[in-house]
């Protein structure tokens, strides 16, 4: 399903609803108290960006939902070849990071979002090709949210995820959003919410 990447409605998306749902808290500054929400596919097919980053915000009486194909899971790369003993990461969810991440750079070379307070993480160690989302839960500071190829649509995750957010499509987008979110008065500060399931 390939939703449109923007939609204004003055009904509260179901995304928000969501969050509200699982008592998480929901930003209505006006306008660009940015809500940014990671939307894990029921799909437990690894190494694909079918989950989606929703950057969600209110601009008067009006809901603003911007959407971007992304992934919340490591690529097939690094489930088989783990950088650490107790294995991959895979972000859990639900969660939220309340003011847990900031603006900072992917390894030094382009700015992205880094997290200044542990984020939980599940590690996968078996390399069986399955994405494995239970067991016991770890904190770490290592998930960004970052984005895939510069040059060109990125259709497999591979390398690009060791178990951060990874954006395929529309990064420049997204990081002008995070700016306007600073120019706007609301803080240096960013909030990262993954949920489960599809909100489309």
């Amino acid at each position: 399903m390939n939703p449109p990447l923007k939609r204004i409605s003055s009904t509260k998306p179901k995304i928000i609803e969501e969050l509200e749902r699982l008592d998480f808290r929901v930003f209505v500054g006006d306008p660009y108290d940015l809500n940014i929400i990671g939307a894990r596919s029921p799909s437990r097919e690894i190494n694909a960006f079918d989950d989606w980053v929703h950057v969600v915000y209110k601009l008067g009486p009006k809901w603003v939902e911007e959407l971007f194909p992304c992934t919340t899971d490591p690529g097939l790369y690094w489930t088989d070849n783990p950088m650490r003993v107790a294995g991959t990461a895979i972000i859990c969810a639900p969660q939220q990071i309340r003011a847990g991440y900031q603006l900072g750079t992917h390894k030094g070379r382009y700015e992205c979002l880094v997290p200044r307070l542990p984020v939980k993480v599940y590690r996968d160690n078996n390399r069986d090709d399955v994405l494995n989302t239970d067991g016991q839960e770890f904190e770490g500071y290592g998930i960004q949210i970052h984005r895939a190829s510069r040059s060109e649509t990125s259709t497999q995750v591979n390398k690009w995820s060791a178990g951060c957010t990874v954006i395929s499509q529309g990064w420049d987008r997204f990081m002008e959003l995070v700016h306007l979110q600073r120019a706007n008065g609301y803080g240096s500060l960013y909030t990262y919410t993954v949920v489960d399931g599809l909100f489309l």
